[in-house]
């Protein structure tokens, strides 16, 4: 991810700790969904939580406010038979 390396050139001063820590948890979602690891449905929704806490963090409210919106969607789309979420409700993450 790109908020991740480049952090200390660019994000360090501008944000703080407990948003980097979104970052690296955003980035090990990331991780998982590239080697097709499954994802229960509180996985997708603590990852969409933090998609739109670190998007609220960087002064976009109006796309966080929009992935709330699609949040109460996205849980029948992720229940299917795989077990996880399907791959393009993921795919902001890589």
């Amino acid at each position: 991810m790109v908020i991740w390396d480049q952090w200390n050139a660019t994000f360090k001063n501008i944000l703080g700790h407990a948003e980097r820590s979104l970052v690296s948890e955003l980035r090990d979602i990331r991780n998982r969904w590239a080697h097709m690891e499954n994802f229960s449905s509180d996985d997708t929704y603590r990852a969409l939580d933090s998609v739109g806490r670190l998007l609220t963090a960087v002064s976009a409210p109006e796309t966080a406010g929009r992935r709330k919106a699609e949040n109460g969607t996205a849980a029948p789309a992720v229940r299917g038979n795989s077990g996880g979420p399907r791959p393009e409700r993921l795919r902001c993450l890589r």
